[in-house]
C-alpha cells in the first residue's frame, strides 16, 4: 500500500539523517550527497507542513485585520449606519470558520478509519485549498453587491474550516502513528 512505502521512505530518510549511524548509506565518492539529501528531508518534513500552517493561519486571522478595512469600503454593510448586511451576516464572517473547524474535526475524525489517513489528508488538503481559492477570487466574482459578497464569504470560509478541522484528526493520527516507531 502507499501508506506502507510512504513509512519505509521515511524510515530510509531518517537513517540517512543520523537516527541510526551505523546503517546510514557511506557514500564516500559524493560527499555533497548528504547535504542534498538532509535538505530534501528538511523541505519534506519541515518546511512544506510548516508552509501549510502558515497558509492557514494567514486566512484565518486575516479575517480580524480586514474588519477596519471593509468598514470604510462597505459602510453600507459595517458601522453605524449598516442598512444592506444584518448583524448576524457580519458576525458571521468570525464564527463561520470555527463552526467548519468543528465540523471538519467531527466529520473527518468519524469517517478517518473507512477512507485512510492519506486519503483524508488529501481530501482536507483539497478542500482548504479550493476554500482559499475561491476567498481569494469572491471579491472579482461578486464586486458590486457587499450582501452576496459577505454571504459568499462567510460560506467560503466555513468550508475552509471543514478542511482545516479535517486536519487536525488526520495529523494527530499520523503523529500517534510516527511516535511509536
Amino acid at each position: 500500500s502507499s501508506d506502507t512505502k510512504e513509512e519505509n521512505h521515511d524510515v530510509e530518510v531518517g537513517k540517512q539523517l543520523g537516527a541510526d549511524p551505523a546503517s546510514a548509506p557511506k557514500n564516500d565518492s559524493h560527499p555533497q550527497a548528504s547535504i542534498v539529501d538532509r535538505l530534501y528531508a528538511y523541505v519534506i518534513h519541515s518546511l512544506w507542513p510548516g508552509m501549510g500552517l502558515f497558509g492557514e493561519s494567514y486566512i484565518l486571522f486575516s479575517v480580524g485585520t480586514m474588519k477596519p478595512l471593509w468598514t470604510q469600503i462597505y459602510p453600507e454593510c459595517w458601522g453605524k449606519g449598516a442598512t444592506e448586511c444584518s448583524t448576524q451576516l457580519t458576525q458571521s464572517l468570525s464564527y463561520s470558520v470555527v463552526l467548519g473547524v468543528i465540523c471538519g474535526q467531527i466529520g473527518f475524525g468519524s469517517i478517518a478509519a473507512y477512507i485512510g489517513r492519506r486519503r483524508g489528508s488529501i481530501a482536507t488538503a483539497i478542500i482548504m485549498a479550493t476554500g482559499a481559492v475561491f476567498i481569494t477570487l469572491i471579491g472579482s466574482i461578486v464586486p458590486n453587491n457587499p450582501h452576496a459578497l459577505f454571504v459568499a464569504m462567510s460560506v467560503l470560509l466555513a468550508l475552509f474550516g471543514v478542511g482545516v478541522g479535517g486536519e487536525y484528526p488526520m495529523s494527530a493520527s499520523s503523529a500517534s502513528e510516527k511516535s511509536m516507531e
